[in-house]
């Protein structure tokens, strides 16, 4: 029987984002529909089928790390040269982890390999010669581009030296996929030096896809019990934001938006969930723009079940990304009712079609937000997005266009 094997070189977290998180969805979406027979989903920490029965927590990874050992890490994860051995480390070790893998499951020319990392691409390619291959991008911008904006200290020799791993990744697999058409355009914007590469490989567009659950019954924590009766007590509107704070996200750029929204329309409520290396400069923008008794701010992990509770009582949805692929709490939060307030950017230019939120092209003007509220009433605005995600964006969507790659990746030569 021809296998499909879906890979991500690293430890499973459940529902999370990024490529491991959209392992394990695709994980989640098959067991309920059946789609793709003869799947393996594969982590760096566990390897299962869809007759397994695996329950893992989801929790995003916790960016606020105390400890010595956490020092060096981010000491060496913002130096070139440094992160350039370490990248070395990771990809020989991720060989080892695929060859072994290839032992356990007598990997062959009849089956369809997809990764989701560039990492466990690369290690396979040092193993096999089989074309059946896709590598699913799911960086913000290039490789080198994401680094950057997660505190990486500019190098051209690491700018270099990725940009040459993905030029060769690409130069043996079989399809380039991508959660956008903004993302690889992001891709390429990002990086002048794969433009070519990547104009000349082939590719799909796979949405991501979530369908709510019955998730927001669990019992939340002590913490989200309280956020959501403050949420419940409040009448005016009511926003929330979930996202690493980093240069990507462009969290920071909110609060003078917000404060505009203020002096419009009156008292607001922003829920933030997230942390990272732009951390202080939001603190400072709350500060200034005199919004501190308007923010409720998680600084750390909670459940996923609790952010979809979250979302079942709030009304938008705002980040104001300077680039992005495609942000997976975006179309859960629709899925809630949310109205997206977003930056027309990348991936964020497929999730609002026609009246179904704002875009915002001058984050130090409400005028896109005034137009749409005076068109609509917030209760239609919700209803919208509501069935939007559930035509575009649903689990089944998100599934059955991985079913389409398959079939056609199957048509590929079995042997270089």
């Amino acid at each position: 029987m021809e296998k499909v094997y879906f890979f991500a070189n690293r430890t499973c977290k459940g529902a999370v984002g990024g490529g491991r998180g959209v392992v394990y969805k695709l994980y989640d979406a098959n067991k309920k529909y059946g789609l793709i027979k003869g799947v393996n989903y594969l982590f760096t920490d566990i390897n299962f089928d869809d007759d397994s029965s695996v329950v893992v927590r989801s929790m995003p990874d916790d960016i606020a790390k105390k400890g010595v050992l956490d020092c060096i890490k981010k000491f060496v994860n913002k130096n070139g040269a440094l992160s350039t051995l370490k990248y070395v480390y990771i990809l020989n070790k991720a060989t080892r982890w695929i060859r072994d893998l290839g032992n356990k499951y007598n990997f062959g020319s009849d089956d369809v390999y997809i990764f989701h990392d560039v990492d466990s691409a690369i290690a396979f390619q040092k193993n096999y010669s089989y074309t059946r291959t896709m590598l699913v991008f799911h960086q913000q911008g290039s490789q080198y581009n994401e680094w950057v904006s997660f505190g990486g200290r500019p190098s051209r020799l690491y700018q270099k030296y990725l940009n040459s791993i993905f030029i060769r990744c690409c130069d043996k697999i079989s399809c380039l996929g991508f959660p956008s058409e903004g993302a690889r355009e992001s891709l390429m914007e990002s990086e002048s030096e794969l433009k070519e590469t990547v104009e000349g490989k082939k590719y799909a567009i796979l949405y991501n896809g979530f369908t709510p659950s019955d998730e927001t019954e669990n019992v939340p924590t002590d913490e989200t019990k309280k956020i959501v009766e403050a949420l419940r007590n409040f009448s005016g509107f009511k926003f929330i934001t979930v996202s690493t704070l980093n240069e990507a996200k462009g969290v920071e750029r909110i609060p003078a938006f917000l404060n505009l929204i203020k002096q419009k329309y009156g008292d607001f409520l922003w829920v933030v969930i997230g942390t990272g290396n732009k951390e202080e400069k939001l603190t400072e923008e709350i500060k200034k723009n005199g919004i501190k008794k308007n923010v409720v701010w998680v600084k750390h992990a909670i459940p996923h079940s609790d952010i979809l509770k979250l979302f079942s009582e709030t009304d938008f949805y705002i980040l104001f990304h300077r680039y992005s692929i495609f942000d997976f709490a975006t179309i859960e939060a629709m899925a809630y009712g949310n109205v997206p307030v977003l930056t027309p950017i990348g991936g964020n230019k497929e999730m609002i079609v026609g009246n179904s939120g704002v875009f915002v092209d001058d984050i130090k003007s409400i005028d896109s937000f005034s137009v749409l509220l005076d068109e609509n009433t917030l209760e239609e605005l919700k209803t919208r997005n509501i069935k939007l995600q559930e035509s575009k964006f649903s689990e089944k969507a998100f599934l059955e266009g991985y079913s389409v790659q398959i079939v056609d990746l199957r048509s590929e030569d079995k042997v270089r």
